[in-house]
């Protein structure tokens, strides 16, 4: 059969676009040159599915995962074909280290196979780029040099076509600049595709999962991924619309129409327009949405869909790899590393949610605390608690002495005394203590308070099992959540709470619950420097959440001093 095909006679050619001037073969016809293994050779296709879903999507962003053996590279070379023979063509594709693309197999090795028909290519230490014969080019770049050095190699240059292999590598600031480079002046379509694989301990699985609360009083909606990490197959190719408000991967306004994402940020867009685009607003030249709210599609890629492989045999060696990674690899599923360190999992967190109360008449207040103004990354956190029973939560940005006047009407709206009321004072929460003399001031650094007399030589000494009380709480905190010891007022689940809903907070950040398991001997928490670089920002709401054990903890040593005391006087 192969042998009889030309395959570029032109009675193949689709009839409705040869209308309009234009040589594009039928579909039946590619789809018979890609299904036969001898032709597929001779021709350069997309797979039929998501390969050509990702090559058709108009986005301003898509987000394209490729399982083992998809062909993530192929479609990130593909996708500037649509523009590829215009002279104002202007492409670059972003590998981690410079020398990732130009290694045998990287990406600017395996271009050749797409572009070795449209021009030439450079290649150097410093310089890897396509010169394509009508006049565009396509350079390979990184993004591996600290952020400043990235944002000057990059500053001032339009490109209509960005490409950025393995995006889980990229950090979220390196991305976002991108966006300010995606353009041009020659009506050329711009975009950002970003490849990689499933990574759930990337800013990817954030920007992708979850839910989102488009408007006050409406139940949350799920982005692309479900609430284990897999794709949602009705939402594989489903665009939904976004603006990025600050500088976190969290602080971003979701919305599947463009008006839902201006009726959330409506202020903020409103305070960054100029007079004379205000007046453009007004004439309808413009308009708020088109002015911020960019597009974004997911798809996801199986290795099914590449019929240059034999699938059955591939699949087979995959499926021997562990739970997780099959799970990865075959399914999809963004899977969040295995992780030792981690003393709690979201089994722990969905029985949290689910719980039946935990309460008793006693009422705290536990708070992590912030300073500043609302343009202050970290919000404060106040929590109530009856017993172990979450039952309130509120988020404040305020100064020093706003927030101490926050705190005492927090505390006299539920009827809490100070001395139930526990707060960071580790840093400058500290700033709170003189204001609030007998509440339980949480300095994370203090000792434990499992200190206990031992013999080392010829020395008594005090000893702990651990670092400090942040550790000690750590620990308290996991064996509560593992027995099932803590609950929450549903309600407040997807009450939206410093741009998104309560739900997610935890769900980000309850990993900072974590061992440094490269310390040994005693027990110490992972630091929040770690914690930082983890989720890409403070643990604000976890750490609100854990500082009720520090309450059982000074509660429980109150006790034990009265009855020393007590057997003194008898």
């Amino acid at each position: 059969m192969s042998e009889t095909i030309d395959i570029l006679d032109k009675k193949y050619l689709d009839p409705v676009f040869l209308e309009y001037g234009m040589e594009v073969y039928t579909y039946e016809h590619v789809d018979r040159l890609r299904n036969d293994k001898e032709l597929r050779k001779k021709i350069i296709a997309p797979n039929a599915g998501s390969q050509e879903l990702v090559l058709a999507c108009d986005s301003d962003l898509m987000i394209h995962v490729g399982l083992r053996g998809s062909g993530k590279t192929a479609v990130l070379c593909m996708n500037s074909y649509q523009s590829i023979e215009s002279p104002a063509f202007t492409g670059m594709i972003f590998r981690r280290e410079i020398n990732d693309s130009k290694d045998t197999g990287g990406i600017a090795d395996v271009s050749k196979t797409f572009y070795g028909g449209f021009g030439t290519f450079l290649s150097s230490s410093q310089n890897m780029t396509w010169n394509f014969e009508a006049g565009g080019s396509l350079k390979f770049g990184y993004y591996s040099d600290g952020y400043d050095d990235f944002v000057t190699r990059l500053r001032g240059r339009g490109v209509s076509y960005i490409g950025v292999d393995e995006l889980t590598q990229m950090k979220f600031k390196y991305f976002r600049f991108l966006f300010s480079n995606n353009r041009n002046s020659h009506g050329l379509k711009n975009q950002i595709l970003g490849a990689c694989n499933p990574d759930g301990d990337s800013w990817v699985y954030r920007f992708i999962g979850g839910k989102y609360i488009a408007k006050n009083g409406e139940k949350p909606r799920d982005k692309w991924l479900d609430d284990e990490g897999y794709p949602i197959k009705e939402m594989d190719g489903v665009e939904l619309y976004f603006w990025i408000y600050g500088d976190r991967v969290d602080q971003i306004y979701w919305g599947t129409t463009k008006e839902e994402v201006v009726e959330q940020g409506r202020k903020e867009m409103e305070r960054l327009v100029d007079p004379i685009t205000q007046s453009r607003i007004d004439n309808g030249e413009t308009s708020l949405e088109e002015m911020f709210v960019l597009s974004c599609t997911f798809v996801t890629s199986y290795t099914a869909e590449n019929k240059s492989l034999d699938a059955d045999d591939y699949l087979k060696r995959i499926a021997a790899l562990s739970p997780d990674e099959r799970a990865r690899d075959l399914g999809g599923r963004w899977v969040r590393r295995s992780n030792s360190d981690t003393l709690i999992d979201m089994d722990d967190m969905d029985n949290f949610y689910n719980n039946s109360h935990q309460t008793s008449n006693e009422l705290y207040v536990t708070a992590d605390i912030s300073y500043g103004d609302k343009k202050v990354s970290d919000p404060s956190v106040f929590f109530l608690w009856r017993g172990f029973h979450l039952e309130a939560v509120e988020v404040c940005r305020a100064g020093n002495e706003t927030l101490k006047l926050y705190a005492e009407q927090y505390l006299q709206k539920w009827g809490v005394g100070e001395e139930n009321f526990c707060f960071d004072a580790t840093g400058i929460g500290s700033g709170m203590n003189e204001r609030f003399t007998n509440s339980m001031q949480c300095d994370y650094r203090t000792k434990a308070f499992d200190q206990r007399e031992a013999q080392i030589g010829k020395v008594k000494q005090q000893i702990s099992s651990y670092e400090n009380v942040k550790a000690q709480c750590y620990d308290n905190f996991a064996n509560r959540m593992k027995a099932k010891g803590y609950s929450v007022n549903q309600s407040l689940l997807y009450s939206k709470m410093d741009g998104k809903a309560l739900v997610d907070h935890f769900n980000e950040e309850y990993v900072a619950i974590a061992r440094d398991r490269q310390k040994d001997g005693k027990f110490q928490a992972l630091s929040k420097r770690e914690v930082v670089y983890s989720i890409g920002h403070s643990p604000n709401f976890i750490d609100a959440l854990w500082q009720r054990e520090y309450i059982e903890l000074v509660k429980n040593n109150n006790k034990r001093k009265a009855k020393r005391t007590g057997a003194w006087l008898l």
